[in-house]
């Protein structure tokens, strides 16, 4: 029983750690929102801006996203580059239906091809969301934090999306980015906000495997 309560805790900081850096992703994506240079459509301003910001932030590129998804700028590019249309639909719906943030399960960048997430809050005017705000950040990002954790090196710590998949894992994560987790676990995670039970992991190495 140590060992899996010892687990739990381990798990509830990693937790706290990730919801802390997207939290803080989140705010200054809130801050930049009220730019002056977005709400009167100054958008070759607001690229300027973008990129001051993008320093101060773990993100690797920051857009804006009109409803149907069309990509108005990115850091990514220089501004005025004809951009693609986004297909994210399920961050964009809940982001103008809600008025409210929202972080997307990986997907593929339309611009870099690699494996990401990003992180959005709407943009509003006059009460109304006309814009979304997104950052992309890299799976290596969290990587980065489940290697500050400090777990034993025979452990194997993962961070999923909603949908199941690999986000970032603490061993041979350029083997497993992008794969599901073992139908087990993802069962688990289903039914339990948290909790420990034996299991393999995809190398077949025995382990307590918190969620």
């Amino acid at each position: 029983m140590g060992r899996r309560r010892n687990a739990i805790t381990q798990a509830r900081g990693i937790v706290a750690s990730v919801d802390r850096d997207l939290l803080s992703t989140q705010a200054a994506l809130q801050a930049l929102a009220t730019s002056h240079r977005l709400a009167s459509d100054d958008f070759a301003g607001f690229h300027a801006r973008a990129l001051e910001a993008l320093d101060k932030m773990n993100a690797d590129s920051i857009m804006v996203l009109e409803p149907a998804g069309q990509m108005l700028l990115s850091t990514r590019a220089p501004y005025g580059t004809p951009l693609p249309l986004v297909k994210v639909p399920a961050l964009l719906q809940s982001i103008f239906e809600t008025g409210k943030p929202a972080v997307s399960d990986l997907l593929i960048g339309p611009l870099t091809k690699g494996l990401m997430f990003t992180i959005a809050v709407p943009v509003k005017r006059e009460g109304s969301t006309t814009y979304a705000l997104s950052a992309t950040v890299a799976p290596q990002q969290l990587v980065h934090l489940l290697s500050q954790q400090g777990l034993p090196d025979s452990w194997r710590a993962v961070v999923a999306d909603s949908s199941g998949s690999i986000v970032a894992r603490t061993h041979e994560m350029a083997r497993f980015a992008g794969q599901k987790v073992l139908p087990d676990l993802a069962r688990h995670m289903d039914i339990a906000q948290e909790g420990s039970f034996e299991t393999r992991t995809q190398v077949a190495r025995p382990c307590w495997m918190p969620p």
